[in-house]
């Protein structure tokens, strides 16, 4: 799966936190530090998907054998 946020991305989030920080926006901040959070679990979720779909087409080709 190609469809992972990449890091530059994740980036771009953390930036805009700093930025809404820095202008006293707390409010936009915290919801910037959120996305982030949710950028970096659906990364870890994709990661175990695919390692899922690895080890259950091994497991079918084992069965196949």
């Amino acid at each position: 799966m190609n469809d992972q946020p990449n890091k530059s991305t994740q980036a771009v989030s953390v930036e805009a936190e700093r930025m809404a920080y820095t202008r006293g926006q707390t409010q936009t901040a915290a919801l910037y530090a959120r996305i982030h959070d949710l950028e970096r679990e659906l990364d870890d979720a994709q990661t175990t998907i695919e390692e899922l779909t690895e080890d259950v087409d091994r497991l079918h080709q084992e069965l196949l054998e």
